[in-house]
């Protein structure tokens, strides 16, 4: 589900500059943050780099890892993921 920060759940399309709630179900046991990659409690440009080297450098992600890379939670990793991560570092 998608809900708007004023409570009610949002059927439509995910509008930019607008911020919104994401709740997920997880099947995964664990506790990270959405975002850290590299899992050192930071979400930062090293992050950017371990998901960017998942591409180049033909590395694996763990569950984890592949779960706080997925920034758009739609199960798969792919450059749209970077850019909402890179947006989120900049934003924060």
């Amino acid at each position: 589900h998608v809900v708007h920060k004023t409570g009610v759940v949002y059927p439509g399309l995910i509008e930019g500059n607008t911020r919104y709630t994401i709740f997920e179900t997880i099947d995964i046991p664990f506790s990270t943050l959405k975002g850290d990659v590299n899992q050192d409690d930071y979400v930062n440009v090293l992050d950017v780099t371990a998901v960017l080297n998942f591409f180049f450098d033909d590395m694996f992600l763990s569950n984890i890892q592949n779960w706080a890379s997925d920034m758009n939670s739609d199960n798969q990793v792919n450059v749209i993921d970077i850019v909402f991560l890179v947006n989120f570092i900049i934003s924060h």
